[in-house]
């Protein structure tokens, strides 16, 4: 019989992938000073192909090519790079889940508090 899975409430997520998490959001935080012309919904686009990309090696699916230019490329490929990384200490599923819970904090805060809710809180602490 197999055992259900613990459930995480998100402080204890936050707290157990801090060392995902934080990186990622300090990368799009980083980007965002730099330019400050950038949406959330930028945003979005590039944690949906990160999320294409893990689903894709997870599913063995070919790997989809990121459709992504510039600024936004660029953002991609740095935090590509970091997953791939984490993945000699994480699975790919763990860092799938990060990626969901990143991708609904940027609809929260979007939805909150505008087009720039969500770059706007995480520079707060990046």
């Amino acid at each position: 019989m197999k055992t259900p899975p613990i459930i995480l409430s998100k402080t204890e997520f936050a707290a157990k992938y801090i060392e995902i998490l934080q990186p990622l959001e300090a990368c799009v935080a980083h980007h965002y000073r730099m330019n400050p012309e950038i949406y959330d919904l930028d945003i979005s686009r590039v944690y949906e192909t990160l999320l294409k990309h893990i689903r894709a090696r997870l599913t063995n699916f070919p790997l989809p090519q990121p459709n992504l230019e510039g600024i936004f490329k660029e953002i991609y490929t740095q935090q590509f790079d970091f997953i791939k990384q984490m993945e000699t200490t994480y699975s790919l599923k763990e860092i799938q889940e990060c990626l969901k819970m990143l991708e609904k904090s940027l609809k929260l805060w979007t939805r909150e508090h505008g087009s720039r809710g969500y770059l706007n809180f995480i520079s707060r602490f990046n």
